[in-house]
């Protein structure tokens, strides 16, 4: 089994947050340490979300949306020409500090904060924020699936050893509906009366 040192993914997932990029693993390793894993990740992104195809020249006319301007699009195109740069926008996202936040904002606290800013922010890093929609919707462990297996003790028992893999697959789907189901408050199980 590989030490998680070695699987750089969880890194490149872990400085995907604007608000911390790099602080961290500055704070946990020594300079030499911290510098080596970051050019490691630097290296993943640009091999995994790097934009491999020539600068965008368009050489045809682009197809003109009905309400711009030949003026308007004259402008946009001159403020792309000054925003490019030779440096890729992972070099720039990496070489580029935190960004500031209000820790008393509720906004940073929610779950999808940096799915939101990645969305907010792609036309400006595009490379990143496509790491960013593959990297974050892999969870970072396989909780679930240790939870799964664990679960499927409780269904299968002593006795029923010889169901298939299709049954166990529907009865863990029912059983995990039922539970959804009634922690919602949209399910009563029928009452069980025992006489003797």
């Amino acid at each position: 089994m590989k030490d998680i040192n070695d699987n750089i993914i969880y890194y490149a997932a872990h400085i995907l947050d604007p608000r911390i990029k790099t602080i961290l693993i500055r704070e946990q390793y020594d300079k030499d340490t911290a510098d080596e894993l970051i050019s490691r990740i630097r290296t993943y992104l640009k091999k995994e979300f790097g934009d491999n195809s020539p600068a965008t020249t368009s050489q045809s006319t682009p197809k003109m949306p009905a309400n711009a301007s030949m003026h308007h699009l004259s402008l946009l195109k001159r403020a792309r020409q000054s925003n490019t740069s030779s440096q890729n926008d992972i070099d720039r996202y990496l070489d580029s500090p935190a960004i500031e936040w209000n820790e008393n904002d509720e906004v940073n606290y929610q779950d999808d904060f940096v799915l939101k800013w990645y969305l907010t922010n792609a036309f400006q890093s595009p490379q990143m924020a496509k790491a960013a929609r593959a990297l974050l919707a892999v969870p970072g462990a396989e909780v679930d699936v240790e939870r799964l297996f664990c679960g499927g003790r409780d269904l299968l028992g002593i006795r029923r050893y010889r169901l298939t893999g299709q049954t166990m697959r529907i009865l863990t789907l029912l059983k995990a509906f039922f539970q959804r189901q009634l922690k919602e408050g949209k399910a009563v199980l029928p009452e069980v009366r025992t006489t003797l």
